[in-house]
């Protein structure tokens, strides 16, 4: 049996992507570093894959979250 804590967090190197919170029996809950929740997930490497999935979208890289993505992207279009 593997013990894991509470809460987590993940980096790449020293930068903070999120972290991974342990939700009983639900699962883990991967959150990233706007703490903004990316979803329940099984295990801890499923939901550590999303921080490292979700940091290399473009959205994360602009710093809009996922829903927002493609309004701040038509903004940003529409006033160049």
């Amino acid at each position: 049996m593997t013990i894991t804590s509470p809460l987590s967090y993940v980096y790449d190197g020293t930068r903070c992507l999120g972290f991974i919170l342990k939700r009983g029996k639900l699962g883990f809950e991967a959150i990233d570093r706007e703490e903004a929740s990316l979803g329940i997930f099984k295990t801890q490497t499923a939901a550590t894959n999303a921080i490292f999935s979700h940091e290399k979208s473009p959205a994360a890289k602009d710093g809009a979250n996922i829903e927002g993505s493609h309004e701040a992207s038509n903004t940003a279009a529409s006033s160049a």
